[in-house]
């Protein structure tokens, strides 16, 4: 089977790390609240956070192709437009999967991620995104036709579960991989790592399942959860 191709909108990915295994390619898009969007090659993670998504898809997804979109800014900073040139990125690019650890409060960006959500829709491409623990919807996670996620620490590594009426529905394991070496000193939790749970499930359905566009993969996502008759799937 073909592996997916899997757009990962962060800090971008240091390819080199042994959970990321490589990438495909990537693209750093800067710019945005107010200035031109630019589209360069400087996508190399420097923050670390990109990188550890990267590696919980890789874990649950080893032959997925991933590629590193960057729209951060060396102080942790995005623009939220940035978000919607990088869903249009992964749109052209021909990904299956477009997994968004991050997100945005701002009710002025609902419209517009909202329509990147349906382009994307309408592609046959999922967006997966992140969503706080608790408090207001943040998009792209609370648009409709994304997969938003928020993390539950109680949940096994490979479960997914789905809680009726919330904007935000999914749950997944919101742990990222263990540190990989003794130089490494801290690590993240949290929605992002939920989410990355639930892109990594969806890519290697793609692979071993041969659940191969994206209306499927929401109804094997929906049956992996149990969603029938609002029950928690066990691990698999």
């Amino acid at each position: 089977m073909t592996a997916p191709r899997v757009a990962l909108v962060d800090t971008g990915v240091n390819p080199t790390h042994p959970h990321v295994a490589g990438v495909a390619g990537g693209v750093a898009i800067a710019g945005g609240a107010g200035q031109p969007l630019t589209f360069g090659d400087g996508w190399l993670d420097r923050l670390g956070h990109g990188t550890a998504v990267a590696g919980a898809v890789r874990l649950l997804a080893p032959d997925a192709q991933l590629l590193a979109v960057s729209v951060f800014d060396p102080d942790g900073r995005a623009p939220w437009d940035r978000l919607v040139a990088a869903i249009d990125w992964a749109i052209a690019e021909g990904c299956a999967l477009c997994n968004l650890s991050v997100g945005t409060p701002d009710p002025a960006a609902a419209e517009a991620l909202a329509a990147a959500v349906a382009r994307a829709t309408a592609a046959g491409m999922l967006v997966v995104a992140a969503a706080p623990l608790a408090g207001p919807p943040t998009w792209p996670a609370a648009a409709p036709g994304a997969l938003g996620v928020r993390a539950d620490m109680d949940l096994a590594p490979h479960a997914v579960g789905y809680v009726a009426g919330d904007p935000t529905p999914w749950r997944a394991l919101g742990a990222p991989r263990a540190l990989a070496g003794p130089n490494q000193r801290r690590n993240f939790k949290g929605g992002s790592f939920a989410a990355a749970r639930v892109t990594g499930l969806l890519a290697d359905a793609w692979t071993a399942a041969g659940v191969q566009d994206a209306a499927r993969l929401r109804a094997w996502l929906a049956d992996y959860a149990g969603v029938g008759d609002g029950s928690w799937r066990a691990p698999r």
